[in-house]
């Protein structure tokens, strides 16, 4: 169970939820295998992923489940990097 709370781009942003975590172990290819059911699973909990873990979903979908917090946050990186500087390939991959 994670409280909720007001941070941007937080799955638990305004509500409280379950965190659904499935291995502690160093398999991340079986994990890629089985990530896009449990996705699909998921989705129709409009379930949100934790920036700082392994998910597959689209940048598309991201900014469906995050709306605004996903556009104030794109806004925020192109006001203050607009040459892309400080990109890497997840913010590529997610947010452009």
């Amino acid at each position: 169970m994670v409280c909720a709370d007001d941070i941007p781009l937080s799955p638990a942003k305004g509500q409280n939820v379950v965190g659904i975590h499935f291995t502690w172990k160093r398999r991340h290819n079986e994990v890629l295998e089985v990530l896009p059911y449990v996705e699909e699973v998921l989705s129709k909990f409009n379930a949100k992923p934790h920036f700082g873990k392994v998910f597959l979903m689209s940048g598309n979908i991201l900014r469906k489940l995050f709306g605004r917090d996903y556009d104030r946050v794109k806004q925020v990186m192109q006001e203050n990097d607009p040459t892309g500087k400080f990109h890497n390939n997840f913010i590529k991959k997610y947010f452009y």
